[in-house]
């Protein structure tokens, strides 16, 4: 029994000291060069293909400046990984070089350009998915100089709007719970436009200024109190937080005239519907 309880001992100490000999090589090796060029090639991508899905919904002429704007600032993501994501010949971290740029494109990029449209409509009005182009019609808008947007539209929306005597219907994706399935009609001079600018911040590193992105690697302590002590190599290594920045603003004409046509639910209260005969002409 003695001797059961004594290599017990043996065993665990022999496992502190090697999971103690992992965790100090791992704050010691120098981060791995060529998973920081993936991580940086892999998130210029994801944020350029991102961006491009958006450009039929802004404006054409993308130096056009107002007399007075609206600007909404993309936010900054941040995330905090293990070092050893970072290291060669380690336990392999799957898609650390995708994740944060997947998080950037949904919740900055694919809620903040949505919720741009939200925040500068003029007016607004509920009603049945049937009545859609009733509605539009109603508008009294063209084709030769406005532009329907349609943010996560669902199928029975996309089929009605094929039936609209408009041509520039434009479909975009949202991932802003509070415009989905939601319709926007303005005039196309007055869609937005994004603008991208350098960043001079010392910890930033530069991925593409000509799309405003850049990125920065910071040596951090792991100060999660309620972690239970590592039992495993994986769960012993120090952590980085790793930002990703998108260093752009969305533009909008002050002056500009949205309208917005939210579609009636079944599974949602969205207020009262707006009777036909009161949704009024375009005023611009």
């Amino acid at each position: 029994m003695n001797l059961e309880k004594a290599n017990i001992k043996y065993f665990e100490t022999l496992k502190k000291s090697v999971l103690s000999e992992i965790e100090e090589k791992r704050k010691k090796d120098d981060l791995s060069q060529d998973k920081i060029e993936l991580f940086k090639s892999k998130s210029k991508e994801i944020i350029s293909r991102t961006l491009e899905n958006y450009k039929t919904g802004l404006n054409s002429n993308p130096k056009i400046k107002w007399k007075e704007e609206n600007v909404i600032q993309f936010p900054r993501y941040a995330n905090k990984i293990s070092r050893s994501s970072l290291l060669d010949e380690d336990i392999p971290n799957i898609n650390f070089h995708e994740v944060i740029a997947e998080q950037l494109a949904s919740g900055s990029i694919q809620a903040y350009f949505p919720f741009s449209f939200e925040s500068n409509t003029s007016i607004r009005y509920l009603i049945k998915s049937t009545d859609i182009n009733t509605a539009i019609k109603k508008l009294n808008v063209n084709s030769e100089d406005h532009t329907i947007i349609l943010f996560s539209g669902y199928y029975d929306t996309k089929e009605i709007l094929k039936e609209s005597r408009m041509k520039n219907i434009v479909h975009l994706a949202s991932s802003a719970p509070s415009v989905k399935n939601t319709v926007f009609i303005l005039n196309k001079n007055d869609l937005p436009t994004i603008r991208f600018n350098e960043l001079k911040e010392e910890e930033l590193i530069e991925i593409d200024k000509s799309i405003g992105l850049y990125y920065s690697i910071k040596e951090t302590e792991n100060t999660n109190d309620f972690e239970p002590p590592a039992v495993h190599p994986r769960d012993i290594s120090p952590i980085i937080s790793l930002s990703l920045i998108l260093n752009g603003t969305i533009s909008w004409n002050k002056s500009a005239h949205v309208v917005r046509l939210d579609i009636e639910s079944k599974h949602e209260n969205k207020g009262i519907i707006t009777p036909i005969e009161s949704i009024s002409a375009f005023s611009k």
